[in-house]
């Protein structure tokens, strides 16, 4: 007979209670057949019996115990390449005989087809390109060359294409999705999302309405969070000590990711140092602020990729800028006349004032600073203008006498302000003489504004007094 196309293989998945698998191509021998199960080959007689041997349609394979469930049962043509019929010069020349002799070659022929449909092949148009598998070398895997004519085996540490940086590698050490996220700098809000089974889910972590309910934008509080999340704190003075806060919200950027602020805040003690103003440093550990850190390091903006725009320390991305605070006599100090405690988010206005407890003289011609007493003290950051402002009675020993007033900042040159009066006789007040003067252009950190006075002639007297009432003050306001 002709022997038909057959393809010399059938795979079947059991459910644990078949136990007889067909095959569908035609074997010479019972030996031609090999039968597995998950890749183990099984025994003719001991695992298995076997039908249908000689026949074009094939038979079937009957397993003794049934495999289980979801093993892969295979049955393929397995015959050996060799040829074992010898006719003899004169002898017989059966049909059966002869017919299986020249079968076998084309049997053979499929089999070999079968087992070329599952190796590795060039496309037609491919030339001059060897397939052949270079010597083996352990951890190493295969490329092609740089000629693309050959496979080569290398080690990952050999090749230059490819390059981790040691967030990369710290990424791909991870050793679950949660800690991948940690990694990865994604918040609470953004694991939840990540990790949504459905849209509904999604939409509840967004914080958004349920579908085909209410979508204002109003109700994607979570979302607007999560987007807004750096800078959600604010840094204050409670009881002697820094203190960094959530304030709407609790998140804040260190090093590239989302940290939480804890609800309970952040706290540093004061440095064994008086008379220092100091920056002050988030510092996070595993996604969480952990710490405060005072320098007299300044601060700058980092261009790391990630963290692009956070003011950090300057040279170090592990520490972002939460404030500015200065100590007086080694302990933190923020009061109406020592405003020394500057958040750098969520500012509030930084407001101080300070006044003559008693009466301060003088007799100088060119302006002085009228007493240290009132040097008016604050904290300001770059680009923020200092509102300066004064008023006072004040009186001279000579008749027809003039007072002036001005304002200068960390020493005597006056700025381009003040006031001025005369009285009509000696010891006369010659009315309150006020005015206020907008200060831009101050260097960020520690400065003092001061009350700057002359006369043309005589003593000229600034009132001061411990009670609210006719004196001399100075005030200033740092923000909005």
């Amino acid at each position: 007979m002709t022997v038909s196309a057959q393809t010399p293989i059938k795979r079947s998945t059991a459910n644990g209670v078949t136990t007889v698998f067909p095959y569908d191509f035609k074997i010479l021998a019972a030996a031609d057949l090999e039968v597995s199960l998950d890749g183990v080959v099984k025994t003719l007689t001991t695992d298995y019996t076997l039908s249908g041997v000689g026949d074009y349609a094939g038979g079937n394979v009957t397993m003794l115990s049934a495999p289980a469930n979801g093993a892969i049962v295979v049955r393929r043509r397995n015959m050996a390449y060799t040829r074992e019929v010898d006719y003899q010069d004169q002898g017989e020349l059966p049909t059966d005989t002869l017919d299986d002799d020249q079968d076998a070659p084309i049997l053979m022929i499929q089999q070999v087809a079968e087992g070329l449909s599952r190796a590795v092949s060039l496309p037609p148009e491919s030339s001059g390109v060897s397939l052949e598998l270079p010597t083996p070398g352990a951890l190493q895997y295969l490329r092609w060359n740089a000629a693309a004519d050959a496979l080569e085996s290398v080690l990952l540490a050999d090749v230059s294409l490819i390059s981790l940086t040691a967030y990369a590698q710290t990424l791909l050490n991870a050793v679950d999705a949660a800690a991948a996220r940690l990694v990865l700098g994604i918040t609470t809000f953004g694991s939840s999302l990540v990790t949504a089974a459905n849209a509904a889910a999604a939409r509840i972590a967004m914080g958004a309405a349920a579908s085909g309910a209410n979508s204002d934008i109003t109700s994607l509080t979570a979302l607007t969070s999560a987007l807004y999340a750096s800078g959600q704190c604010r840094l204050t003075l409670s009881a002697g000590s820094l203190q960094l806060s959530p304030y709407n919200g609790n998140l804040m950027k260190v090093n590239g990711r989302d940290c939480t602020i804890p609800d309970a805040g952040v706290t540093l003690a004061a440095p064994a140092t008086t008379n220092t103003t100091y920056y002050i440093y988030a510092v996070a550990t595993a996604g969480v602020i952990t710490s405060l850190e005072a320098s007299t390091t300044g601060h700058s903006t980092d261009t790391t990729a990630g963290n692009k725009g956070v003011e950090i320390k300057t040279g170090d991305s592990t520490r972002s800028l939460v404030g500015m605070a200065r100590t007086v006599g080694s302990a933190w100090v923020d009061s109406v006349t020592q405003p020394f405690v500057r958040s750098w988010f969520n500012r509030l206005p930084a407001v101080s004032s300070i006044y003559l407890v008693s009466n301060a003289t003088t007799a100088s011609t060119t302006f002085v600073e009228l007493n240290s007493s009132v040097r008016n003290e604050f904290l300001i950051w770059a680009g923020e203008t200092a509102l300066v402002s004064s008023t006072g009675e004040s009186y001279n020993s000579a008749g027809n006498a003039a007072m002036y007033a001005g304002l200068g900042f960390d020493g005597t040159t006056p700025e381009d302000v003040y006031a001025s009066g005369q009285g009509n006789a000696a010891n006369i007040s010659v009315g309150p003489l006020s005015y206020s003067f907008p200060k831009i252009g101050l260097t960020e950190g520690y400065h003092y504004a001061t009350l700057l006075v002359k006369v043309n002639s005589g003593i000229g007297t600034w009132t001061g007094s411990a009670v609210t009432i006719a004196r001399t003050t100075i005030n200033t306001r740092i923000g909005a």
